[in-house]
């Protein structure tokens, strides 16, 4: 079994890689050590509202509750691991500092499976525009299962994403770069000879876009996409889309980010002629 190791002041606190579970019994050692205050985690899952969120996940997940929260080990060896959407609400329950610290770990594991190290004062800290997009990555981890041997847009235009967060320039959210992608890429299908009529699927937005149709696509056109997207989308299509929601500076970024110039948009002062 690998492991994340999370550095919380003199405690690493553990989270399993392959299911992002995490140990409720160091995180609880954690705060008292930082805090110098008991916490009993048997006063949390005894509340009622525990059992009622308990519930909700096993019936979103169809993971049974033994297997949301598992027990490892005997006497003073025992370990609890929990769930990481629980260990969030568990978190929460320690403090706010340790809610937002549990809640970047998760979001950072689902979207790019790295081992991040965090201290409650050196939280790593997600821009806004992340926050969304982390936001639509756990919604579609939770809510959608795609048919065996089929994929999404949205899935797929992970690299892209992380290029432009690696260059510090995260897309803000008003740019839903996977919508651009979809609609060009059908464009391209139709023009091309393809068949476009793909069976959908429902994806989830955290705002009020709620819930839209996707197209699912069969694996055969996975690797015509990839080819697609670089040759291209990226390179003709993605600078002039982008470039309306960015800043001068966030140009150079993507432009670094990409192989490809993206333009500034020369925006007129109010009251210029």
């Amino acid at each position: 079994m690998q492991y994340i190791e999370h550095q919380v002041g003199e405690l690493v606190v553990s989270q399993r890689k392959l299911d992002g579970y995490i140990s409720a019994t160091k995180l609880t050692k954690a705060y008292e050590l930082q805090t110098q205050k008991k916490r009993n985690p048997n006063d949390w899952f005894e509340k009622d509202r525990t059992h009622e969120f308990l519930n909700l996940l096993c019936n979103k997940t169809k993971i049974e509750v033994y297997e949301l929260v598992q027990k490892k080990g005997e006497g003073k060896n025992k370990e609890i691991w929990i769930h990481p959407k629980l260990a969030v609400s568990f978190a929460m329950w320690l403090s706010p500092e340790f809610e937002m610290m549990v809640s970047e770990w998760v979001e950072k594991w689902l979207f790019t499976g790295q081992s991040p190290t965090s201290t409650t004062s050196e939280a790593p800290s997600l821009h806004p525009y992340q926050r969304v997009w982390y936001q639509r990555l756990m919604l579609f981890e939770q809510k959608t299962q795609l048919p065996k041997g089929t994929w999404c847009v949205f899935e797929e235009i992970g690299k892209l994403m992380r290029k432009l967060e690696a260059k510090g320039a995260p897309l803000h959210d008003r740019a839903t770069v996977d919508i651009s992608v979809g609609r060009t890429w059908c464009h391209w299908l139709k023009k091309n000879g393809y068949e476009t009529d793909f069976e959908q699927y429902i994806h989830c937005y955290p705002d009020n876009r709620d819930e839209q149709l996707a197209n699912i696509y069969p694996y055969q056109l996975l690797g015509v996409f990839h080819k697609w997207l670089e040759d291209t989308y990226i390179s003709e299509k993605f600078p002039e889309y982008v470039r309306q929601y960015v800043t001068p500076e966030e140009c150079k970024l993507i432009s670094e980010a990409i192989g490809h110039e993206v333009k500034p948009v020369n925006r007129r002062l109010k009251g210029s002629r």
